[in-house]
């Protein structure tokens, strides 16, 4: 059975558009990837109930049935929670390919008379590349800030973790980061240090919470680009570039100390 510990930013989920070419719907290559998973014994993540996490692992792929067989927690109680949540997404990350999927539901079995989860089969799967959901962390002395417009008028301040060019990954706590799962979120303002600020849109595609090392309990959330024009296209990349040369010359400095 699993512990549970703090999951990797290679674990995290990644914001794809239904639509997007990176989904595969093949029954027979979606059972060869996970039984690849399987027999790689790499480690997976299961995101649940609005925001959780816990580790896991593939034991069992049956494609005659179209079940999946994942590790449980040693903790009995977090295990219910998971069984009661209503959506959960599985990640996974084989040979530097990320491996996606949701489902709605999941229960607790038995397998070889020892408790796991099961799963049916999922009928599409995300697969992508690490140039394609890479995400380059933003500095934490000189942060980006994103300032997100409430209905009610208030706001929400949050600092980015990371940016991309399709969306960025936002932490704060949880009081702070009162969002909703894939609410749309439009003219929020993103301040890029040594840059401008640009306004874009945003939409929630994951939320959840983790803990730091020094236990202190942070929620992240994922967000999407949405219609951005061409000009904050630039901007943003443009930052992302400069972050880029920043690390790059951090690291041929460092073989030198």
């Amino acid at each position: 059975m699993s512990e549970n510990h703090a999951i990797s930013p290679a674990l995290q989920p990644t914001s794809v558009p239904e639509d997007s070419e990176h989904y595969l719907r093949s029954k027979t290559e979606i059972v060869s990837i996970l039984k690849d998973i399987q027999e790689s014994r790499v480690p997976a993540a299961l995101f649940y109930g609005g925001g959780q996490s816990m580790m896991t692992a593939v034991l069992k792929v049956s494609a005659v049935k179209e079940l999946i067989y994942l590790d449980c927690n040693i903790n009995e109680e977090l295990n219910e929670q998971v069984e009661a949540s209503k959506k959960l997404t599985f990640v996974s990350n084989l040979r530097s390919v990320k491996v996606q999927f949701s489902i709605p539901r999941i229960e607790i079995a038995l397998l070889d008379d020892e408790p796991a989860f099961v799963l049916k089969l999922p009928k599409a799967i995300v697969r992508l590349q690490r140039r394609e959901f890479y995400r380059i962390p933003t500095p934490t002395l000189d942060p980006v800030i994103c300032t997100i417009p409430l209905p009610d008028g208030s706001s929400i301040k949050a600092t980015v973790a990371d940016i991309s060019a399709g969306g960025i990954g936002l932490l704060g706590t949880p009081e702070e980061m009162s969002l909703e799962q894939m609410k749309s979120y439009e003219n929020c303002q993103l301040a890029l240090p040594g840059a401008e600020a640009v306004l874009v849109n945003l939409q929630v595609r994951e939320i959840f919470n983790i803990t730091l090392k020094n236990n202190v309990e942070k929620r992240r959330a994922g967000m999407q680009f949405l219609k951005m024009t061409n000009h904050t296209q630039s901007t943003i990349q443009r930052y992302i570039m400069k972050l880029e040369m920043e690390r790059r010359i951090k690291e041929k400095g460092s073989k030198w100390d």
